[in-house]
């Protein structure tokens, strides 16, 4: 299986979960989702370059915190 089939089975899979779970369910589990795939991306990224537990320099995605309290994304960014 190639990467255009995989996505092709994953969107497939999406709109039949959208379909049967609701839309409102749906979003939260999408937003569970980018929210795991950007803390993958960013475990592996740091990984890469050598940063694993240090302070990295790269772009940080929005943690499930910060969707659902915006008053504490200030205090839990780096450097802050």
């Amino acid at each position: 299986m190639n990467d255009s089939q995989s996505l092709d089975e994953l969107i497939a899979r999406l709109v039949l979960l959208r379909q049967r779970a609701g839309t409102c369910l749906f979003r939260e589990a999408l937003r569970a989702a980018r929210v795991a795939v950007g803390r993958t991306m960013l475990a592996e990224a740091e990984r890469r370059a050598g940063l694993h537990g240090k302070s990295a320099s790269f772009v940080r995605f929005p943690d499930e915190l910060r969707f659902r309290n915006p008053a504490s994304a200030k205090s839990s960014l780096p450097g802050d």
